[in-house]
C-alpha cells in the first residue's frame, strides 16, 4: 500500500492533465486519432484495473484539466481575431499591359575627382 499526500497526488495528477491538455492545444500532430485513441484506451484500462484509486485520481486531476480547457477556449477565442497573412499572388497573363512589379533599378553614384576621370578609358582602365 503506497499512502501519498493529497497534494502530492493533486500535484502529480493536475500536473499531467495539464501538460497532456496543453500539448493537444499547441501540438497539431497529437490531435490525430491514431495518438489520441491508444491514450484514452490505456487510461480506461488503468482506470478499469485501479477502480479504487481511479475516482481519486480524476478527483485529483480535475484542475489542471479544467486549466486546460481554460487554455483551448483562450487559444481558440485569441486565433479567432487573428487572420492569417495573405502573400500577393501575381498571376500569369499574356497581356504586355499588365508585368509584375520589377524592383526600382539602384542609382548608387560614387563621388569622383574630374582629374581622376582624365587618365581612364572608356572601359575603366588606365590609359598609360
Amino acid at each position: 500500500l503506497l499512502v501519498v499526500p493529497t497534494w502530492g497526488a493533486v500535484l502529480v495528477a493536475s500536473g499531467l492533465a495539464l501538460a497532456a491538455g496543453l500539448a493537444l492545444a499547441y501540438v497539431p500532430g497529437l490531435r490525430r486519432p491514431l495518438v489520441v485513441v491508444p491514450v484514452l484506451g490505456t487510461l480506461a484500462l488503468a482506470a478499469a484495473a485501479a477502480s479504487d484509486a481511479a475516482p481519486l485520481a480524476i478527483g485529483a486531476a480535475a484542475p489542471g484539466a479544467a486549466l486546460a480547457v481554460v487554455a483551448w477556449a483562450l487559444r481558440g477565442w485569441l486565433d479567432r481575431d487573428r487572420k492569417p497573412a495573405e502573400a500577393p499572388v501575381i498571376l500569369p497573363t499574356s497581356s504586355s499591359l499588365v508585368r509584375a512589379p520589377t524592383p526600382p533599378p539602384s542609382l548608387i553614384v560614387a563621388p569622383t575627382s574630374r582629374e581622376e576621370s582624365d587618365g581612364l578609358t572608356a572601359a575603366g582602365r588606365s590609359a598609360s
